[in-house]
């Protein structure tokens, strides 16, 4: 046993369950040292991830099942490696004073991006082992266990609520007046603007109520659009759950083009621009736009 009192792994262990791998590394470090803490490293992202799809307490009871007197602490990545160093050092320190502490890691670790004051070492990895994989086969191989569906019931359970960002557009014929919306069979004759969910893929609000517009009126062209507002829809998908919508406005200039309807609306509609700013479109809008389209009557009577 070596004379520092304190081994410590350095890891994520994203995995369904600790694999050979993770066991060879955790048990060569407890035969070294009395001591053993896991440092386990936790993303900052707001829900979980495809790469990141555990929370920490959900890894930490994987650990002390089978090394119920390790020590485990929770490491958030931090901007930059030196600031991550400084981190782990901190949490290092909670336990044991500098040059009583040693840090483990396998091929491919932690050990590159660590510049703190603390010894490392490689433990050499047993077989060629992919976490990724791991991920990917309880993917592709749900299984079919209690065990399972509780922890999928944990997940989503568990997992902070999501504000989803939206974007709407009302695209304006300026010469005929008027502006289109979007009639869906679902919505028994109401109207709504064109929009929809802001994909990772947009490169801004603008860029999405641009590809939303064009992509819903069957490939209008339209100008620029240009942001009005925003607000919170009253989805009612999203009523009986923690999760909500945030929409921003957009008001699009029309340029040239028939508008058919696209994508998931199966009808663009006309309505003149009186309608809109005498407030009769009110009644003729789904209940979750109606403020949207208060916010449109505004801004076109402010630009009389």
């Amino acid at each position: 046993m070596e004379r520092e009192t304190l081994g410590v792994v350095v890891a994520r262990f994203q995995t369904p369950e600790l694999h050979d791998g993770h066991r060879h590394l955790l048990e060569v470090v407890q035969s070294r040292h009395p001591r053993l803490l896991v440092v386990l490293g936790t993303p900052r992202t707001y829900v979980p991830t495809a790469k990141n799809p555990l929370d920490f307490a959900t890894r930490r009871e994987m650990v002390r099942a089978r090394h119920p007197l390790a020590l485990v602490a929770e490491l958030p990545d931090c901007r930059d490696d030196a600031m991550w160093s400084r981190a782990l050092d901190t949490i290092v320190a909670h336990h044991a004073a500098v040059g009583e502490a040693v840090l483990y890691g396998s091929r491919d670790s932690f050990m590159r991006f660590y510049s703190g004051v603390h010894r490392c070492e490689e433990v050499d990895p047993i077989e060629d082992l992919s976490a990724t994989a791991l991920r990917l086969e309880a993917v592709t191989h749900p299984a079919t266990t209690g065990d399972f569906r509780r922890g999928v019931i944990y997940s989503a359970t568990t997992r902070p609520p999501v504000v989803y960002q939206t974007v709407d557009v009302a695209i304006t014929d300026g010469d005929k007046r008027r502006v289109l919306f979007a009639a869906k069979r679902e919505d028994a004759g109401l109207l709504r603007f064109l929009g929809g969910f802001v994909l990772p893929g947009d490169e801004s609000l603008e860029a999405a109520a641009r590809r939303e517009a064009i992509g819903e009126s069957g490939g209008l062209e339209i100008g620029a659009p240009i942001y009005l507002g925003s607000a919170r829809i009253d989805d009612w998908r999203y009523r009986t759950g923690p999760d909500r919508i945030t929409t921003a406005l957009f008001v699009a200039p029309y340029l040239f083009g028939r508008a058919t309807g696209a994508d998931d609306v199966d009808e663009n509609v006309w309505v003149s621009e009186h309608d809109v700013t005498s407030g009769a479109i009110s009644a003729r809008l789904v209940p979750e736009h109606r403020g949207l389209g208060e916010m449109l009557a505004t801004h076109l009577r402010a630009r009389r």
